[in-house]
């Protein structure tokens, strides 16, 4: 069955399997309170024109692997307005996953196509979601030297995933939060360098 698309006015709507998913887009400046009113003002037009509603956030601090309380706070009122996947990007690391009510907020994918080598930026994933069946799950990949993402295989695609759900476990406290922040980066990038080696 081929997928239908449509875009109307700021909306992209696709049609798959007799499910209409509405994709909008979004570059969000330091300001969220700003910023939130105009796609608050979207969510609650389009809202009940499509199946699903999606959200691209180009939001975050970039080289950091969590989100701020504020885009928490954001991202669950999003919800609450109707909103069914917040997906993330700017940081260039993965960030939390997290599921609230009936909705799902990737704060931040990582990378993808990217021509940047440093070795942190390099792993990333890609994320599956099941609207039906309210599942999700994701592949972890490497991005190769010609910048061209790689899935991951084995004991690495488990250590990576291991380490991507513990970022789901952070402490909430400052303190604890950078002290396991640390640990995990040194962790991250300790199996980036053993991709390298072994390739």
């Amino acid at each position: 069955e081929t997928s239908e698309k449509e875009s109307i006015d700021n909306i992209l709507v696709v049609k798959e399997k007799g499910i209409s998913l509405g994709f909008l887009g979004y570059y969000l400046d330091s300001d969220l309170d700003e910023s939130i009113n105009t796609i608050v003002e979207d969510v609650e037009r389009y809202r009940n024109s499509v199946d699903k509603l999606v959200l691209s956030l180009h939001w975050g601090e970039e080289n950091i692997n969590y989100p701020s309380k504020k885009q928490e706070i954001v991202s669950k009122n999003l919800i609450d307005k109707g909103v069914d996947l917040i997906i993330g990007h700017h940081p260039h690391l993965v960030q939390k996953i997290e599921t609230y009510r009936d909705g799902l907020i990737a704060f931040s994918l990582g990378n993808f196509v990217f021509d940047k080598l440093t070795r942190s930026f390099r792993i990333s994933l890609i994320l599956r979601i099941n609207f039906s069946k309210k599942i999700y799950d994701f592949v972890p990949i490497y991005i190769n030297d010609k910048f061209q993402p790689i899935p991951l295989k084995g004991k690495l695609s488990e250590e990576v995933s291991s380490y991507f759900l513990s970022l789901n476990k952070i402490e909430k406290t400052e303190k604890q939060r950078n002290f396991s922040l640390q640990k995990n980066l040194k962790i991250y990038r300790n199996m980036v360098f053993f991709y390298f080696f072994i390739n």
